[in-house]
Order: structure tokens, then sequence, then C-alpha cells
């Protein structure tokens, strides 16, 4: 399981960070492939898992052009690309957090559950407030758009690098034991 849960956390990391010097040198499609990997290895274990890896694979090929997404003009066909990036990202994310609640529960972490429960809530909410500002930005005046923007991408950063501590913590839990009171 660590190393399933490994592979998902490195996954989530390309996937997040973009170093873009000519061609992203952390490319999405791998990231989604290792998330892919992680994902499949737990899907005898867990039921949401295949799903996970599903989109994970889904991913995989809608996150291709992102490799050389520099290489576009900017306009309304790129900003319509990063709102479907960050959907899919959004959708393999709300599936993961619903393996890390299963994974939790299966190792009787009702703390780690609550956590993961309440992360998954915010992460969700952000995310779909991001869509919804990304949306709206073509509307809006320069200034608007400016303070919308760097709200919402420091929002997204905090609740991405949550996601990654989380992932890594739920990565090192073990099993407790459950304490059978019968009388």
């Amino acid at each position: 399981m660590s190393q399933a849960v490994k592979w998902i956390f490195i996954g989530y990391f390309f996937v997040w960070f973009r170093i873009d010097i000519a061609i992203d040198w952390l490319p999405d499609p791998v990231g989604y492939f290792l998330i892919y990997l992680g994902a499949s290895k737990l899907s005898t274990e867990y039921s949401v898992s295949p799903k996970a890896s599903r989109f994970a694979a889904a991913g995989v090929i809608l996150s291709l052009p992102s490799v050389f997404i520099s290489y576009l003009p900017s306009g309304v066909l790129t900003g319509n690309y990063y709102i479907l990036l960050l959907l899919v990202k959004l959708v393999v994310a709300f599936y993961l957090f619903s393996l890390l609640k299963v994974i939790t529960a299966k190792f009787n972490q009702s703390e780690w559950t609550r956590r993961t429960e309440l992360r998954s809530r915010y992460y969700v909410f952000i995310h779909l407030a991001a869509l919804f500002i990304m949306t709206l930005t073509p509307n809006l005046l320069s200034n608007e758009v400016a303070w919308l923007t760097g709200t919402t991408s420091l929002a997204l950063l905090v609740m991405d690098l949550s996601f990654l501590l989380l992932l890594n913590q739920i990565r090192n839990l073990k099993p407790m034991p459950t304490t059978d009171i019968t009388v």
C-alpha cells in the first residue's frame, strides 16, 4: 500500500508542479500515469480505486498537449484547455480522496478519515470556485481579474500542498488494532 500511495504522491506532484523551460519538465501525462499505476495497484483491495485509475488514464491522454502548451498562442482555446485540465485534476483528486477515506477507515484511523473528509470538502469547494472564476474572467475588468486570479491561485496552492501532505501522511499510516469488547 505504501508504494502505491507513493506513486500517487509523486504523480500528483508532477500534475501540480510545472517547470516550464521551452517544455514542461514535469509533464502532466507522466504524473497521471503514476497516479494510474498507484490506483491500479490498490484496485484489488479497494473498490473505489478503479474509478481513480480510469480517470487518471483519461488524464494521461487529455494532458498530452500540456507538455507543449507554451508553444500554443494564448487565447480562448488555451484558456478553455486550462479549465479542462483543472476539471480533470479535480475529478481525479475527488476519487483519490474517496480512496484515501476508504484506506483510513480500513486501517481503523477515524481521526485520519475525518481529516481526509474535511480536506476533500475544502479541496472540491476551492477548485469548483476556481473553475467558476476562470469562466468569469473574460467579462471582468483587469484589476478585478488580477485580484480574483491571485486569490484563487493562492487558495489552489494551499489546497494542493495540503493534499500532497495528506498523501504523504497516509502513506506512512499503519493499521490500528481493533478492540473487541464482548460481554
